[in-house]
């Protein structure tokens, strides 16, 4: 059990809620107008395309202010919780926050702020462990690692003496350990996967071989729009990120975690568009959730048998002596 703090409440209410307004942002702004667009139907689609379009940008702006205010609430609850680590990650959530409004004002300070999206995530991750334990923590590492090598592309680009090629290998480690994260995603739930979670995990990585074994699957340039996911690397790697992502949902659905299934949620649809500072917004609400509600299972005593009654010795019988 997590002890409760003053935005606890608000927290476990609106979370969901942001889970719910991103899933419709990704399938109807993200996805459902980037496709519309090139439907044959000239102009006998375009009402329901607008109304889809001004749904998702609706969506969009709910979700966008519901993750600023859950980083908020998160900066609060894990201040007050108090361990060492929950208090460097509040610092440095908050350090995105204010380098993420900075970027309002100087459009050159990208670095920066993918570099405090990188120190944030490792310091969440961290923060799962005094509850959590080391294994839990694990996917929200990788998530960081990912944040970091994305960090250190930004930063390359911003020096104009480095050539254009040579953060590329950057940009291949930072998706390979975004995947890394997504396969390892079970690890978060403190408890091994049952055979229906495998066998969904298993459907999910066979989907994903279909996808990315085709050399120009339209799937592949959604994936690549929405998520920054480029197909680059081995398919294995996204079939296993696949698995582990359905793995997780479902258990965490079978199970009754909704805060932990909101936050796989939101590391899906943040994706690896760590250039953009929304999605990475969502990828470190998510390691919040999961810094301030993974806890490790309580361990369930044994029953003891209750001790036998106590009675009163049988009486004498009266008399004297020899006579019974």
């Amino acid at each position: 059990m997590t002890a409760a703090t003053p935005t606890r409440p608000f927290l476990a209410a609106a979370v969901p809620w942001l889970a719910l307004a991103v899933l419709i942002e990704l399938l109807l702004l993200r996805t459902g107008t980037r496709l519309a667009i090139h439907v044959p139907a000239g102009r006998a689609l375009e009402t329901p395309y607008l109304a889809l379009a001004a749904l998702g940008r609706f969506a969009f702006f709910v979700a966008l202010v519901l993750a600023v205010l859950i980083a908020a609430a998160a900066v609060v609850d894990l201040w007050v919780r108090g361990d060492a680590p929950a208090r460097v990650a509040a610092v440095c959530l908050g350090g995105f926050a204010a380098a993420a409004g900075l970027l309002l004002l100087l459009p050159g300070a990208s670095p920066m702020v993918a570099a405090a999206a990188a120190i944030a995530a490792i310091a969440l991750a961290a923060a799962v462990v005094p509850r959590g334990g080391l294994v839990p923590a694990v996917p929200f590492s990788l998530l960081g690692f990912s944040l970091i090598a994305s960090a250190a592309y930004a930063a390359t680009q911003a020096s104009p003496a480095l050539p254009s090629g040579a953060a590329v290998p950057l940009l291949d480690a930072a998706e390979a350990a975004g995947l890394a994260a997504g396969a390892a995603l079970p690890l978060a739930l403190c408890r091994r996967p049952g055979f229906a979670a495998a066998g969904f995990g298993a459907a999910a990585a066979l989907g994903a071989l279909t996808v990315f074994a085709a050399p120009a699957a339209s799937g592949r340039i959604i994936l690549l729009w929405n998520g920054g996911v480029t197909g680059a690397l081995p398919p294995v790697l996204y079939a296993a990120a696949a698995a582990g992502f359905a793995a997780a949902a479902w258990q965490a659905w079978r199970r009754g975690e909704r805060m932990l299934l909101a936050a796989f949620a939101l590391l899906f649809a943040g994706g690896l568009g760590f250039h953009n500072t929304y999605q990475s917004l969502l990828l470190l609400d998510a390691a919040a959730v999961g810094a301030l509600f993974i806890a490790r299972p309580v361990p369930v005593a044994a029953p003891q048998p209750s001790p036998a009654p106590l009675t009163a010795p049988a009486a004498r019988p009266h008399g004297p002596p020899g006579l019974a």
